[in-house]
């Protein structure tokens, strides 16, 4: 039970830095709620039903370690996480935007630069 603590702790504490780091993010998060609301899932969700299940725990794992500047999420979130709930860890982590511009990095380390050209262009904001 202390370990998931320290892990919720250092977790908090990541995103308090990376809110630092990305002053707008409450703003983001504002706009997203009333610009996007379900744009973004969609488009993330649809976006991950084209992973296989390797790529999906490959695409899981660059959440867990973190990348592009952005925090980790927890394993314990992602450890069984469908791919819905994925999309809804991710925009609760990084909000929409956020979501967006994570998902494009990570399909980029993946080499899945079809699938992230093919989001970049549907999403409707520039990223």
């Amino acid at each position: 039970m202390e370990i998931l603590d320290e892990n919720l702790l250092q977790s908090a504490q990541d995103l308090r830095l990376w809110a630092k780091v990305h002053p707008r993010t409450e703003q983001l998060c504002q706009a997203d709620s009333k610009d996007n609301v379900g744009v973004v899932h969609f488009l993330l969700l649809n976006t991950l039903k084209k992973l296989g299940r390797s790529d999906l725990k490959t695409f899981q794992w660059y959440l867990i370690q973190g990348v592009g500047g952005f925090p980790s999420i927890s394993k314990c979130q992602l450890e069984k996480a469908t791919r819905p709930t994925t999309v809804d860890r991710m925009v609760e982590s990084y909000c929409d935007e956020g979501a967006v511009k994570i998902t494009l990095v990570i399909l980029r380390k993946m080499d899945q630069n079809n699938l992230a050209d093919e989001l970049k262009e549907k999403f409707p904001n520039n990223v």
